[in-house]
């Protein structure tokens, strides 16, 4: 037989970890004898609860910076390359995938891979993603002022998904 003060302590502590709502705690009697029988008393409840519908949070979406490559493209001075992380929540198993637009007069062909696949099937829950993008015949000369600027969007990704 427990201790009352133990029992209260116990009974306290079931109730907060599975985020309950507390009820007064519920006392015993102190003795216990080979005939004492006890009745069930509510010591607490618990919300049970489910998602309806698909959702999906991709977070972290900065700007990936890209950069001269030498190892993708045929054409140094024209293939630009970089990659970046993003953070994918989704209530459901799903399918992602990237496409890359030009949004300026450089033009270029891009295209997008996620933790170095086209089409990514994920999990339930958060996943880390690599995201890379690729631009080949980018002509960046024509985007050349009399001054140097920094961060010049030249491409725009778009992120796709579907359940699996």
């Amino acid at each position: 037989m427990l201790p009352k003060r133990l029992t209260k302590v116990l009974l306290s502590l079931m109730i907060f970890a599975g985020q309950a709502q507390a009820l007064e705690p519920v006392e015993f009697e102190p003795t216990f004898t080979s005939t004492t029988t006890y009745d069930f008393r509510a010591v607490g409840t618990i919300d049970v609860c489910v998602d309806l519908g698909y959702f999906i949070d991709v977070d972290s979406t900065n700007d990936i910076e890209v950069y001269q490559d030498t190892v993708h493209g045929s054409d140094p001075f024209m293939t630009y390359y970089g990659c970046g992380q993003i953070d994918v929540f989704t209530t459901f198993p799903a399918i992602i995938k990237g496409a890359a637009t030009a949004t300026s007069v450089a033009g270029g062909h891009w295209s997008v891979t996620l933790n170095s696949q086209t089409d990514l099937a994920i999990a339930k829950g958060t996943t880390p993603v690599v995201i890379c993008v690729l631009g080949t015949d980018v002509q960046t000369q024509l985007l050349i002022t009399a001054q140097a600027q920094d961060n010049v969007p030249v491409a725009e990704i778009t992120i796709q998904v579907a359940p699996q």
